[in-house]
Order: structure tokens, then C-alpha cells, then sequence
């Protein structure tokens, strides 16, 4: 061993992660004790595995599909997420999703989406 001890985990937000180095934070504050982070992702606005490869899943889709086609694909996941709500695990967040995927269509009609 290299005379730390591991103690509980911290959670912290992967955004926080990547701009602020919790990690290092942590550890610089901490006596000698190794804390590590776990990172937490929010599963209906930005799950962590839709951004592995370094891009926003739904950036790459839009950049890839006619404007029409976009809005057809969010129309397609409010119809998913509404349509399974009840039938897996978690109704809230299905419903969650859908109105996400909801809300992002109104803001691309609007001209609002980045």
C-alpha cells in the first residue's frame, strides 16, 4: 500500500468533473486519505454514455439529418418514451425524456436549439 486509505465515495456531477477537477480538489484538501470521485449523470438531460467519443449523441444525429428529419426524430422519441412509460423500471423518467425530447423540438421550431 502507499499509506492511504480509500474512505467512501464522493459523488459529483461529470460537468463539475471535467471543469473543475474535483478529484484534485478533494484530494489536495484532504489529510492522507485517498478519496475518490464517482461521477453521477443525469439520465434524462445529458447521460454520461451519450457522450462517449467526445460529442453530444443528439449533436451528431442532428448534423447528420435534414432539419425536417431532426423534427421527425424527436417526434419519434416523444412517441417512444411516452409509449413505454409504465412498462420498464422508471415511468417518471420515460415521461421525463419524452418532455425533454418534447422541449427540444419546440426550441428547434423556434430557432432556439444550439
Amino acid at each position: 500500500m502507499n499509506g492511504w486509505e480509500p474512505v467512501s465515495e464522493v459523488p459529483v456531477r461529470l460537468e463539475e468533473f471535467e471543469k473543475n477537477n474535483v478529484e484534485a480538489m478533494l484530494l489536495a484538501s484532504a489529510k492522507p486519505k485517498r478519496i475518490k470521485a464517482k461521477l453521477l449523470d443525469d439520465p434524462v438531460n445529458s447521460p454520461a454514455h451519450y457522450t462517449v467519443g467526445g460529442i453530444e449523441t443528439i449533436d451528431y444525429i442532428k448534423a447528420k439529418l435534414t432539419p425536417e428529419e431532426f423534427i421527425g426524430y424527436l417526434k419519434g422519441n416523444v412517441i417512444k418514451y411516452t409509449s413505454r412509460a409504465g412498462k420498464k423500471q422508471d415511468t417518471i423518467q420515460d415521461l421525463e425524456k419524452a418532455q425533454w425530447y418534447m422541449n427540444r423540438q419546440i426550441k428547434e421550431l423556434k430557432g432556439e436549439a444550439k
